[in-house]
């Protein structure tokens, strides 16, 4: 079951919002951010694929309305963007309690998929993590590192996936230096800067 408010919701930002990404060679973006107060989640798309994070509603919200709000905001999700099933994934974000680290890795299927943003190409992993790999609401940010990094050294420390890295590169940075304490992400970091054209 879908919710008509929510669905038109997400129809009209993406209407929006796809306008100004056309324009400015960006094919991933943010969709919405808690718009609606019954409605806690944050929607992303990227280049085809959409990726919906839920946070916690209530501390006594049962399993069963856990779920019809997961089969509500899917529905919602598939309508508005008119996409296939298999390019939707939702994901629960939640409070850390110690538990589980959000940059764990938590499966193998390696659905991944190459992007682009400001000229530059980064690769995302929708399928093994919670986070895919590029947080889109670090674009600005990213491009002021950019702006600032011609003729510097640049130290990006607890790097994830290095797109910090990519842009000081792309600003004509004299080096980066790309550090983090999990090897996957360093591998992944090496394998944007390539994707890139540097060394």
């Amino acid at each position: 079951m879908l919710c008509e408010e929510l669905k038109n919701r997400l129809a009209k930002n993406i209407r929006l919002i796809s306008k100004w990404a056309k324009r400015h060679s960006v094919s991933c973006f943010r969709v919405y951010d808690k718009d609606l107060p019954n409605y806690p989640l944050i929607v992303d798309y990227y280049d085809g694929v959409v990726v919906a994070w839920l946070f916690e509603r209530k501390r006594d919200e049962t399993i069963a309305l856990k779920q019809a709000f997961y089969d509500e905001v899917y529905a919602s999700v598939l309508a508005a963007f008119e996409c296939e099933p298999g390019n939707v994934f939702v994901k629960y974000r939640q409070k850390q309690r110690g538990v589980q680290n959000q940059y764990e890795k938590l499966g193998q299927q390696a659905i991944v998929k190459r992007v682009q943003e400001n000229g530059l190409v980064f690769e995302v992993n929708f399928s093994d993590y919670l986070d895919v790999g590029l947080f889109l609401d670090h674009r600005y940010t990213r491009q002021w590192v950019r702006e600032q990094a011609k003729g510097k050294r640049v130290l990006n420390l607890f790097a994830y996936t290095g797109s910090f890295s990519c842009y000081a590169a792309a600003g004509a940075a004299v080096s980066t230096t790309t550090v983090d304490m999990n090897k996957g992400y360093v591998a992944w970091a090496q394998r944007n800067m390539m994707l890139n054209g540097f060394e």
